[in-house]
């Protein structure tokens, strides 16, 4: 069995953590509204990046593209430059939940976007090189995380953010049939270049993290 997954304790950890710091979600979803969140989303479109690197042409997709490309060592970017805030959310309350959770990240936040799930859709099964941060903006019963042989997980719309261990194989669905789920997602970065070749150091450092934060006062297994 993967001793990454472990505790100290010897339990195994759950991939899910709910966090003791909240924020006033429904405040936040009014503000990304107002500033017409939604209807920047083209057709099919799933992310929207609400940082960027400074020099973007189009901040709002900055870093929705795949962030490793095949046969490739170097990465085309880095989660470690996406530390500008875009423009229209500067000195807003979203910059306030930012900062929250560079608080948690211990100032290791990368790309900051927002995931829209249509209804009646799933991702593939996939693993992550990063830990991230979950808040929920808008979510439906039908609406999961699903961790295979770990169970399914629902991060509701509660004001709290979660941690998720997206290096373990997972997929989000969808199965409501009138509802879109939106999260807002925060990635990590290692703290040393991302390189494929350096992988199994990349996600060393992100369980890391991971168990670190699963150690603090109030944090919650789901």
């Amino acid at each position: 069995e993967d001793r990454s997954f472990m505790m100290e304790s010897g339990q195994r950890l759950s991939p899910v953590l709910k966090l003791p710091v909240q924020v006033d979600v429904e405040r936040l979803l009014n503000e990304l509204l107002n500033v017409q969140l939604m209807e920047r989303f083209q057709a099919n479109e799933m992310t929207l990046s609400l940082v960027n690197r400074g020099l973007d042409e189009d901040p709002w997709r900055s870093g929705t593209t795949l962030r490793v490309i095949e046969d490739a060592d170097e990465f085309p970017f880095s989660e470690a430059d996406f530390k500008f805030i875009n423009e229209p959310l500067q000195g807003s309350y979203f910059e306030h939940c930012y900062q929250q959770a560079q608080e948690i990240l211990n100032r290791r936040a990368g790309r900051v976007r927002v995931f829209k799930r249509i209804v009646q859709t799933s991702s593939s099964l996939h693993q992550d090189l990063d830990v991230r941060l979950h808040l929920a903006l808008q979510s439906n019963p039908g609406a999961f995380l699903v961790f295979p042989g770990e169970g399914l997980f629902q991060i509701p719309v509660d004001g709290h953010f979660y941690l998720v261990d997206t290096t373990r194989p997972h997929f989000a669905v969808n199965a409501n049939d009138h509802e879109d789920r939106l999260h807002l997602i925060f990635d990590t970065y290692c703290g040393f270049p991302e390189k494929r070749s350096l992988s199994d150091k990349i996600l060393s450092s992100a369980q890391s993290l991971f168990h670190e934060i699963a150690e603090r006062p109030g944090v919650e297994p789901c």
